[in-house]
């Protein structure tokens, strides 16, 4: 049994601010930070009880409101259908069936079906990006096959807005590494909010991150840009993938729901500059 949430879900609420009040709408550096620590900590302790949620995404996040504070949003993790019990000392559990969104699951649960604590990390980068993106669709456009040959074999990400808070995107970069084992955890991040948002010195929140993450900062808007077209390049006039037969609609896990407009367009044929970008 759950807590009944009057504010509906957090997607509602960034993709149609004008069903709440002007103070609880999610569109402000305030607001976006404290929803974010407070899905964290939900996932923290989620974890805790060696839980890996398995499909975590801003339609799966509850809202209710703060009675301690009527700016602000009280957020719940929901929808535990796709949950599975990692106990030590498994670190990830290999699925018989991927259930969930595909355009928040990790590369190493498209490729080799692993779930585990960092494929949540991962769909919690795709949550960031949902709220920078006030509840757009990561991929518009694009075939669910064609999401897992962008994320697998490309490793591409959505692209952050230009006004994007910029520790919510720095944050992400660390949460949807292609390599998992360099994800942080929730409670690395839970610490990080407390220690730093809180406390209003975010300029060292990403201090351990690391070469990669140095790395992933120096990528601007026309680094990233320039990554894309050179990705735009190397595919030019190649066919799509599901037209050459690598990539058919048998490689698509069963049971995957998808934000996507479905279309019989390729990414091969997309102008994927105007909203992918290269991991770091």
């Amino acid at each position: 049994v759950t807590a009944f949430c009057i504010g509906g879900s957090l997607r509602q609420v960034l993709r149609d601010p004008e069903i709440v009040t002007r103070s609880k709408r999610i569109n402000n550096a305030a607001a976006q930070r404290c929803i974010v620590g407070q899905i964290a900590t939900g996932m923290s302790y989620l974890h805790s009880l060696f839980i890996v949620h398995g499909d975590l995404k801003a339609s799966n996040v509850l809202l209710h409101p703060d009675l301690s504070r009527p700016s602000r949003w009280l957020a719940k993790i929901g929808d535990l259908g796709t949950a599975n019990v990692l106990a030590p000392p498994l670190t990830f559990n290999t699925v018989a069936r991927i259930n969930g969104t595909v355009t928040h699951m990790a590369p190493e649960l498209l490729r080799e079906k692993r779930s585990s604590y960092a494929s949540d990390v991962y769909a919690f980068a795709m949550v960031l990006w949902e709220i920078a993106a006030q509840g757009a669709s990561a991929f518009p456009g694009v075939t669910p096959v064609n999401v897992i040959v962008a994320v697998v074999r490309h490793d591409l990400r959505p692209r952050f807005p230009i006004d994007t808070e910029p520790v919510i995107e720095q944050l992400a970069i660390r949460c949807w590494c292609a390599d998992h084992a360099a994800r942080p955890s929730f409670d690395d991040l839970v610490g990080s909010v407390e220690r730093e948002w809180l406390v209003g010195e975010t300029s060292s929140l990403l201090a351990s991150s690391g070469a990669s993450l140095s790395r992933g900062l120096a990528v601007g808007a026309q680094e990233r840009r320039r990554a894309s077209n050179s990705y735009r390049s190397r595919v030019e006039g190649k066919r799509a993938p599901c037209e050459s037969g690598c990539d058919s609609a048998a490689d698509l896990p069963s049971d995957v729901s998808s934000d996507l407009p479905l279309s019989t367009g390729s990414l091969m044929s997309m102008e994927v500059s105007k909203f992918l970008t290269m991991a770091v």
